[in-house]
């Protein structure tokens, strides 16, 4: 049960190595013979031993709540945990056939995380949440409503965050901020990672195959009708909180870098002001030389400008690296993730799977 095993996804998939995967079951269809729609939910864990039995019961109670309405999965993704997660999702998939266990081979990143889940997905409806119960699965039942009014995408606005430092809170402002003014097409303020996609859109989405991944800008790009679903944020029900300040800050630099061209843009108009600050500096200095005015005083002051001036234009020089690099990584076209194990309850024995490319057709 808990070895190796295949996730039944919504078309069959071609995995390296391992030949098609089949697509899922047929729907089950309520009395009056219309089909029930599959619920999706795509749970990214890392090291969520204290939270995981809070999060599992709650979500058990929210399935039992949408089993009239709709059939349902919940992928357990666990991102290079080095505590006991694996264990409990293996423990929970053998108590309960909704859920399903997918081990990555290291730590990839929630990104990367996500996009695994997305890939096994078979639902109509997908849903992606944290395991920390900062996003409640009882708003669930409200998004697929705006799903059924016809939205594709269906963002989750937090109108408070319960339990964050003033520290965090002003850094968020700051990205949202800037994310505004150099993103291409900037994020919905105060949205995250929780969110539903409709079959469509997610397909959508997995036709993108960046390798360096923001999510909630690559889903902004897709321009599918949007709804949106207001909560107040609480704290985390267990545990501590996976994301530094380094790894936040490393998200909004993908975030910029991945926008588009308009961060490149804007470099590159700084450094032209900058060279042309420059320019002026020394011509000004030339010109006071040649009238046989004291420039010890301002020659002074135009190295320290220079200084400045000069550091500002290496740290663009890094960011040309930033993008240069991200060419390189692109070019090789490493999977995003390796799925070491599975863990269903009817096994299929398979050896280690790399990120799914999904066939058309």
């Amino acid at each position: 049960m808990d070895s190796h095993g295949l996730l039944s996804r919504p078309s069959d998939v071609a995995v390296p190595g391992l030949g098609n995967i089949p697509s899922a079951p047929a729907s089950h269809a309520h009395g009056d013979g219309e089909a029930r729609p599959l619920l999706s939910l795509v749970v990214p864990c890392r090291n969520e031993q204290e939270v995981l039995p809070l999060f599992v019961e709650r979500v058990s109670c929210l399935l039992k709540e949408l089993d009239a309405d709709y059939r349902s999965e919940v992928l357990l993704i666990d991102d290079g945990s080095t505590d006991a997660t694996w264990a409990l999702i293996c423990e929970v998939v053998r108590s309960d056939g909704h859920f399903r266990g997918i081990k990555l081979s290291r730590n990839f990143g929630q990104q990367a995380a996500l996009t695994c889940g997305y890939e096994f997905a078979a639902g109509d409806a997908v849903v992606s949440l944290d395991a920390d119960l900062q996003d409640p699965p009882e708003l669930v039942p409200e998004m697929l409503a705006r799903w059924r009014e016809g939205a594709d995408v269906v963002l989750t606005v937090r109108t408070s965050r319960t339990g964050e430092t003033w520290a965090k809170l002003q850094t968020a402002r700051l990205f949202y901020w800037l994310s505004a003014r150099l993103c291409s097409y900037p994020i919905r303020a105060e949205s995250g990672d929780f969110r539903l996609l409709s079959r469509r859109s997610l397909d959508a989405l997995l036709s993108l195959r960046e390798q360096h991944r923001y999510i909630r800008g690559m889903v902004q790009w897709l321009g599918f009708r949007t709804a949106e679903v207001a909560y107040d944020r609480p704290g985390r029900a267990a545990g501590r909180t996976k994301y530094s300040y380094r790894a936040m800050a490393a998200l909004a630099l993908e975030a910029f870098v991945t926008s588009g061209r308009s961060f490149l843009g804007l470099a590159g108009r700084l450094t032209a002001l900058i060279a042309g600050l420059c320019l002026l500096g020394w011509m000004g200095l030339l010109v006071a030389w040649g009238l046989g005015l004291s420039v010890e005083g301002v020659l002074g002051s135009a190295v320290g400008l220079l200084i400045v001036l000069g550091t500002v234009s290496v740290l663009f020089q890094v960011l040309a690296a930033e993008y240069l690099g991200r060419i390189f990584e692109q070019v090789r076209q490493r999977p995003v993730y390796i799925v070491e194990e599975l863990c269903v309850q009817q096994p299929v024995a398979v050896q280690n799977l790399a990120s799914p490319q999904r066939q058309q057709g």
